[in-house]
């Protein structure tokens, strides 16, 4: 026979077992903002509709050549996407590869449809291995 202490034991290990599951598979299917890792939104979207605005979004587009200022560790800079533009405001260690041309995710708030604050700045290594089109075809 199983006494009360040894039940109350197994209820609580039950109870953990059952939270920590429960966690795991919320964290898997989670809020759209831990859930979406490599997913990005278009420069289009969030400059279009205001829901964005004060909500954490990553957005992906090419660093506008010609754009990027620094003042200090503050930089600013815009990222496009053919005709759309974002501004970015971010503070912080910029990785090895960005600059005007390369493609890049930020991710941050909208501080408005035309203004992010970025948290985190990942950028695309350009390919050394791109073929180069030639005139032939």
């Amino acid at each position: 026979m199983v006494d009360s202490k040894s039940k109350t034991r197994l209820l609580v290990v039950t109870i953990v077992l059952i939270a920590a599951i429960g966690y795991m598979i919320f964290s898997l299917m989670g809020n759209s903002s831990s859930s979406s890792l490599s997913y990005y939104r278009k420069i289009d979207e969030v400059t279009k509709d205001s829901t964005y605005v004060g909500k954490n979004v990553r957005v992906g587009g090419e660093i506008l050549k010609g754009s990027v200022n620094q003042e200090g560790r503050k930089y600013t800079f815009k990222i496009h996407d053919k005709d759309k533009q974002l501004m970015v405001t971010y503070s912080g260690q910029m990785p090895s590869t960005f600059g005007g041309g390369v493609q890049a995710i930020v991710e941050g708030r909208l501080v408005s449809q035309n203004l992010m604050e970025a948290k985190s700045i990942t950028t695309q290594c350009p390919s050394k291995y791109k073929s180069k089109k030639t005139g032939g075809n």
